[in-house]
């Protein structure tokens, strides 16, 4: 959460494998569910703002393999 200029802001984002489907093409119920819940919580006229994380509950393998991706894209 950071705070900007008033209300705290709890963010996300997403991570998509090369060539991965677009959510808004796919047919999958879960996928369904998370762009119903971005339309009833996320206000798109705000504006874009590049915050820095401050905390990660991003589970260690999942970690573990972004650092390997990464290290196979820079070789």
């Amino acid at each position: 959460m950071n705070t900007l200029t008033g209300p705290t802001t709890l963010y996300c984002f997403s991570i998509a494998g090369e060539g991965g489907t677009d959510v808004r093409a796919s047919r999958h119920w879960l996928d369904a569910k998370h762009l119903q819940s971005r339309r009833a919580c996320i206000d798109d006229s705000y504006e874009h703002v590049d915050l820095a994380p401050r905390v990660s509950m991003m589970p260690g393998r999942i970690r573990t393999e972004l650092q390997i991706a990464e290290q196979e894209t820079a070789t």
